[in-house]
């Protein structure tokens, strides 16, 4: 599913995720709910890369070391060919949060 992301401020990568589904609960592309995220199942243009940059270069002094780490662990994939504020998301990111 490919959707545009309004989005102008910095932002954590947590918070990322979950405006995402934010505004895809929003729009009516899912059914709204609890939901954990599948990282590896989503590609965001480097606008979006910037903004989640800008996020830990005003909040962290060694922000590169920290950016980078999470990323690499949390973050989704940049994809040089998604414009703007483009995303796409694969099957699978968004997973039903079970209730106990």
């Amino acid at each position: 599913m490919k959707m545009m992301l309004a989005l102008t401020h910095a932002i954590s990568i947590p918070e990322l995720y979950d405006e995402i589904a934010r505004q895809a609960i929003s729009s009516g592309r899912i059914e709204a709910g609890d939901y954990r995220y599948d990282c590896t199942k989503i590609s965001v243009s480097e606008q979006i890369t910037y903004w989640v940059e800008e996020f830990y270069k005003a909040n962290y002094s060694d922000w590169k070391m920290v950016f980078g780490m999470h990323w690499c662990c949390f973050g989704p994939k940049t994809d040089t060919n998604l414009t703007g504020h483009n995303i796409e998301i694969e099957d699978g990111f968004f997973m039903r949060e079970e209730v106990a």
